[in-house]
């Protein structure tokens, strides 16, 4: 347990405090960790909190904040508008705002849906290239001559296939990608969107731009009532993981290559 205060009395900070809920998401093995490292569970507290005082109305899209954390690591906010009818959803490094502007005499508190942990600070190019399950996504995309695109600071928003999913690409796909660098590059980008798009702020039915030209990709979004869930993309892929940060963004695994002739073309949609 913490045994000294970790913040000084005086103003002021912004506190981004997990609601009741939250915590109770959290896996056993990290609650069992934070609970036996004192130093590892002060980081993650510190990781809640920000020097200054933000209002809800001071947060802006794709905004970095320096946490208080020993390492001083980023929290990125997102602004997600999703027109008059509807309100708007701010959200933490992906955890939505449940309740704000809770005014304290040393800052503000927004309630948020999830418990935020700090991961170390890698692009999306350092999980391509650290990480296993994208071995054939980082072979495809360097060799389709893509990494400077995905070492930009962007943000994007990356639908990144398993290796598996590369695997299962057949011989023939394969041959026509090794003969046509374009095709490869045009296929690669349609999993690329433009900014920051957390599961939390996108809708049911949403259309997102990609970098593959006037190419868009539908997402698959479930609610159990407290939280969202990026479900799929596309017709055909399932989204296995999602909302990985990342330092230019953040990305969702898929389990399917996406393929743009595939998909519903643009024109079979109003914008």
């Amino acid at each position: 347990m913490l045994t000294k205060p970790l913040l000084p009395p005086a103003g002021g900070f912004t506190i981004f405090a997990p609601s009741d809920s939250a915590f109770s998401l959290l896996p056993r093995s990290v609650v069992s960790q934070l609970q036996n490292n004192t130093d590892k569970l002060r980081e993650v507290v510190l990781f809640h909190v920000v020097p200054g005082v933000l209002r809800l109305e001071d947060l802006t899209d794709n905004g970095m904040l320096s946490s208080a954390s020993p390492k001083g690591r980023k929290l990125r906010v997102n602004v997600f508008k999703h027109g008059s009818d509807l309100q708007d959803v701010v959200t933490i490094n992906g955890a939505r705002v449940k309740r704000h502007d809770m005014i304290a005499t040393n800052g503000v508190i927004h309630v948020i849906d999830k418990v935020l942990y700090p991961m170390a600070d890698l692009s999306i190019m350092d999980h391509l290239t650290t990480c296993e399950t994208f071995t054939g996504a980082n072979v495809a995309v360097t060799g389709a001559g893509l990494t400077p695109v995905l070492e930009q600071d962007g943000p994007y928003t990356v639908f990144l296939p398993t290796t598996e999913a590369f695997a299962a690409i057949d011989n023939a796909t394969v041959s026509s990608f090794i003969e046509n660098i374009t095709l490869l590059q045009n296929v690669l980008m349609y999993h690329i969107v433009p900014g920051a798009y957390f599961s939390e702020g996108l809708r049911d039915g949403t259309w997102l731009p990609t970098l593959a030209e006037e190419q868009e990709l539908q997402m698959r979004v479930t609610s159990d009532g407290y939280t969202r869930r990026l479900a799929g993309v596309g017709g055909t892929a399932n989204v296995i993981k999602h909302d990985i940060i990342a330092t230019n963004g953040v990305i969702h695994v898929i389990d399917t290559v996406l393929r743009p002739e595939k998909e519903t073309p643009i024109c079979g949609h109003f914008r």
